[in-house]
């Protein structure tokens, strides 16, 4: 059993959060990736550029006023079921008619604490939101992640991105 199960990732990610450079964040990643495969897969499920959910949209949900560890359930619980909206996972057998969707995705985030179902949100549209988490400190937490993130190329305006921001850039488009 995972060493850390019982924190939620939120939790983590405001330890990750309150570090000061990138050696301790680092750290943080690997203090909880290494121990807890749910959580290590949750930042593939983030950052991995051919994963996309089939989630045509938000519902319209009651966060949960429950204090943090006592919801219903956790991120952690939850992440083994997100196959149902992986298109093209081994697991998945057909696409989720959009209202039993719906009904899912509510009953899951009502069930998790708020900021859990604040990252879930995120997670689905490829954006946690998490300021310093990026594809290649993951990357160099986590060097067998099953995705690569090449060097930093400037564009025309300017602005520095990566090849996995690019590739998740024309996905959407």
């Amino acid at each position: 059993m995972a060493k850390f199960t019982g924190m939620l990732y939120s939790e983590i990610f405001s330890e990750f959060d309150k570090m000061k450079n990138r050696e301790d964040r680092l750290a943080v990643l690997r203090k909880y990736g290494n121990d807890n495969v749910w959580f290590k897969e949750f930042l593939n499920y983030a950052f991995h550029p051919h994963i996309r959910f089939d989630i045509t949209q938000i519902p319209e949900y009651k966060p949960s006023v429950d204090p943090a560890g006592l919801t219903i359930s956790t991120l952690n619980n939850e992440l083994r079921r997100l196959y149902i909206f992986i298109p093209g996972h081994p697991k998945r057998t057909t696409r989720l008619d959009p209202k039993k969707e719906s009904r899912i995705l509510t009953t899951l985030l009502i069930s998790l604490h708020k900021d859990e179902a604040s990252l879930l949100v995120g997670l689905f549209k490829k954006n946690l939101g998490v300021k310093y988490l990026t594809a290649s400190l993951v990357k160099e937490a986590f060097p067998t992640m099953p995705w690569s993130v090449e060097e930093k190329k400037v564009d025309d305006a300017g602005k520095t991105t990566t090849q996995i921001q690019k590739m998740a850039k024309d996905k959407r488009e």
